[in-house]
């Protein structure tokens, strides 16, 4: 995909350890990063209006696309002897899209003859938007003990708990109200 603007990220990953020689081992551990990119583009459009004028314009669009991925957690692994142990994690997870397009129009507003009425501009306003997020609250137990050099016996559960949500609209401003302010 070819976009006329430059990509902005950051990332960061941590993760810290808490050894205990009777509580067993706690961990707690994160990522994440974050990224957008702008792509800014121009071009000449007519516009039909009421009562045969036309306004014919050059457009500014404006596209915004900005992403996020994140997770944080905490580990517990409990020793009960050499060859068993109890591994307990609860962590929470987040990624999401949004978008956004906006357009601001400066032109002349021309009557049905074709002869320039005045001077116009909308002002910015948003065509589109987007938002797409993803949650999820994931909680693991699992026992596991090793019978011997070659087989072991894992047994536990996990519950992940998902939320997702989106929102999305698109602005039709071929066919809404006179935007244009006249600038004389």
């Amino acid at each position: 995909m070819d976009f006329r603007g430059v990509p902005k990220y950051q990332d960061a990953a941590i993760k810290f350890n808490f050894p205990s020689k009777k509580a067993g081992a706690f961990s707690l551990f994160g990522m994440g990063g974050l990224s957008s990119i702008t792509e800014e583009d121009s071009y000449q459009r007519e516009i039909s209006l009421r009562g045969g004028r036309t306004y014919d314009a050059t457009v500014d669009n404006v596209f915004d696309l900005n992403n996020h991925l994140y997770t944080a957690g905490i580990n517990h692994v409990f020793p009960f002897n050499k060859n068993t142990f109890l591994e307990t994690t609860v962590a929470y997870s987040s990624s999401g899209i949004k978008e956004n397009e906006t357009e601001n129009r400066f032109g002349s507003i021309l009557n049905a003859g074709g002869i320039s009425m005045g001077d116009s501009t909308t002002g910015k306003f948003k065509t589109y938007e987007t938002n797409f997020m993803n949650s999820s609250l994931i909680t693991c137990v699992k026992l596991s003990s090793k019978l011997n050099a070659k087989n072991k016996i894992e047994v536990g559960i996990k519950n992940i708990y998902n939320q997702n949500d989106y929102y999305e609209e698109f602005i039709n401003s071929n066919t809404s109200k006179e935007l244009f302010t006249s600038i004389d």
